[in-house]
C-alpha cells in the first residue's frame, strides 16, 4: 500500500508536530499583576455639607467584571483594595455598598426585589500600574444620599455597642428599608426596619436620625431579648399619650436608646421639632403607661445630674441599665425591669437613687407623689 506521507522527510516532520503540540500544551502566559485601587466616599449630609462613608464595604471591578476584591471605607472615607488581575491593561472602579462587611447592617430600597443601595467612582485606566486612585466620589442623589446617612446612623450605633462598656456584638443582619410608604417603624421577628419617604412629595425621615437610631433601639431590643416583648397595641403612642405599660416600656427604650447614641437629650423630628428629656414629664403624663415617663426615668439614670430636678442624684451612664437590660427577665414594662435592677447584684448599690427617679416619674407601682431628697 503506498505511503502518502513517504514525500515527508521524517526529521521536518517530528520538528513540526513538535511546535504545533507546545502551542497548545504551552499557550503564551498573561502575566499576573497586583495593583492597589484607592479612593475616598463621602455623601451630601443633612446640612449640605459633607460626611464620609464609613464602614461600608467597598468592591472593585475591572474591565467592568467583579474580581472578588473588597475593603471596607475608613472613619475619612478612605479605600486602598490590593487587587490580584492577569492582564496589564485595563480599566478599575470602585463601589461602595450601604453593607458593613460583616453583613450586619444593610439599607435597601423598597423595590419587590430590593436592591442594595451603591454608588460606582468613575472608572480609570491601568497599563502596568502598581496603584490606581479613584479620586473622592460624593454620593448626592435625593435617595441615595439619604440612604447612606441612614447607613451612617445605624452603623455608628451598632459601632458604639460593641465598644466598651456594652461590649455587644450584633448576632443577627438588620435592614433597614427606605423609602417606605409607611411611618418609620421596626418589623418584629424580621429585624427590619422601615424608614418613611415619599420621593418627589416628601422625602421623610431620610435625614431625621432620631427616628432611625429609635427604630434601631427596637431591633436591639427584639436582638437581645430573642423574643420581642407582646405588645397589646401601641398605635397611636406619643409624648403626650398613655398606653399601656408593654408600649410605654418598648416605645420609652427606644426613645431612651436614641439620645444615648446620639449624647444629645432630646428626640428630634424630621420637622425639627424637638421633644427635650430633661423636663419631659413637667407637663405629660406620668406612670408606667407613659412613654414620657419611661424615657424620662431611663435618661435621668444616664444624664449628668440635672439642677433643675432635686431628686436626680444620678449620672451613671449606659452601663449599668445596659447590664440591667441584657441580664435581666427581659421585662415587658418598666415596672419590672426596676425589680431587675434590685435583683442585679452588680447594680443594687445604685438601687436606692434608682428608685427615686422611678418615683419622680411614677413610673413604679406604688408611688404616688414625686419624692425630694436633698443632694
Amino acid at each position: 500500500m503506498l505511503n502518502r506521507f513517504n514525500h515527508l522527510q521524517p526529521v521536518r516532520f517530528i520538528i513540526l508536530l513538535t511546535v504545533l503540540l507546545s502551542s497548545v500544551v504551552n499557550p503564551k502566559s498573561v502575566s499576573a499583576l497586583v495593583f492597589t485601587a484607592s479612593g475616598t466616599f463621602r455623601y451630601v449630609n443633612e446640612s449640605g455639607g459633607f460626611s464620609f462613608v464609613k464602614n461600608a464595604r467597598v468592591e472593585i471591578y475591572v474591565n467592568g467584571a467583579f474580581v472578588a476584591s473588597t475593603s471596607t471605607s475608613a472613619t475619612d472615607g478612605s479605600f486602598a483594595t490590593p487587587v490580584n488581575f492577569n492582564g496589564n491593561n485595563f480599566s478599575v472602579y470602585a463601589v461602595a455598598v450601604a453593607s458593613r462587611s460583616n453583613g450586619r447592617i444593610v439599607v435597601t430600597n423598597a423595590a419587590a426585589s430590593p436592591v442594595t443601595y451603591n454608588l460606582a467612582t468613575s472608572s480609570a485606566s491601568c497599563n502596568s500600574c502598581t496603584s490606581v486612585s479613584l479620586g473622592v466620589t460624593t454620593i448626592s442623589g435625593e435617595s441615595d444620599k439619604r440612604a447612606f446617612f441612614i447607613f451612617d446612623k445605624l452603623q455608628s450605633s451598632q459601632e458604639a455597642l460593641s465598644q466598651s462598656p456594652i461590649n455587644w456584638t450584633q448576632p443577627e443582619n438588620v435592614s433597614a428599608v427606605y423609602p417606605s410608604s409607611a411611618n418609620s417603624s421596626y418589623l418584629p421577628s424580621s429585624n427590619k426596619i422601615q424608614i418613611f419617604g415619599n420621593p418627589g412629595v416628601t422625602y421623610g425621615d431620610g435625614f431625621a436620625a432620631s427616628p432611625i437610631i429609635h427604630e434601631y433601639g427596637h431591633a436591639v431590643m427584639e436582638l437581645v431579648y430573642v423574643n420581642y416583648p407582646n405588645v397589646p397595641t401601641c398605635n397611636p403612642h406619643g409624648f403626650d399619650d398613655i398606653s399601656n405599660p408593654p408600649c410605654a416600656w418598648t416605645e420609652g427604650w427606644a426613645n431612651y436608646f436614641q439620645a444615648w447614641m446620639r449624647g444629645v437629650s432630646n428626640y428630634v423630628f424630621a420637622s425639627n421639632a424637638a421633644v427635650e428629656f430633661e423636663t419631659l414629664t413637667a407637663s405629660r403624663p406620668l406612670g408606667p403607661a407613659s412613654e414620657s415617663a419611661v424615657t424620662a426615668t431611663l435618661w435621668d439614670i444616664y444624664d449628668s445630674t440635672a439642677t433643675n430636678e432635686p431628686w436626680d442624684q444620678l449620672s451613671i451612664g449606659a452601663g449599668p441599665i445596659w447590664d440591667v437590660f441584657k441580664n435581666g427577665t427581659k421585662p415587658d414594662a418598666i415596672g419590672k425591669f426596676q425589680k431587675d435592677w434590685v435583683a442585679n447584684s452588680s447594680q443594687a448599690t445604685y438601687a436606692r437613687k434608682v428608685a427615686i427617679n422611678f418615683c419622680a416619674h411614677q413610673a413604679a407601682n406604688g408611688c404616688v407623689a414625686v419624692p425630694f431628697v436633698k443632694k
